[in-house]
């Protein structure tokens, strides 16, 4: 036996098994946390209401006793709505509407004009 050196003693291994199974499961915790959270996110998201639909609800809650609350509203928002059988009709209300922007006091809209202003809205889509 005295010529045999390459045999060396017993060597402690330490495990680490437990802790790489702790940390394997932390990471699947971790991952199904965040796969949760995108979905949910992504259901809220969802239900938010599109530029389109906000600017219809504008349209059709529009206050005709501020005159200049009411152009603005409807010039900005109902640009939206343009298509080719109602541009038109917007054109014309948009220069009607002309003389109540950009001044500091304004006179009170004329009838017809917020009679065609709600007929251009009930046709919208």
């Amino acid at each position: 036996m005295q010529g045999l050196k390459d045999i060396k003693g017993l060597v402690e291994v330490t495990d680490y098994s437990l802790w790489w199974l702790l940390a394997i499961i932390f990471i699947v915790f971790i991952m199904t946390a965040f796969a949760l959270y995108l979905y949910k996110n992504r259901r809220i998201r969802k239900k938010r209401a599109s530029p389109r639909e906000v600017a219809l609800s504008n349209l059709k809650n529009i206050d005709f006793s501020d005159t200049k609350n009411t152009v603005y509203t409807f010039i900005q928002d109902g640009k939206q709505f343009l298509t080719p059988e109602n541009e038109t009709v917007f054109k014309n209300l948009e220069k009607d509407l002309e003389k109540y922007k950009y001044k500091k006091e304004v006179p009170i809209m004329d009838e017809a004009l917020k009679d065609e202003i709600k007929r251009f809205i009930k046709e919208i889509k």
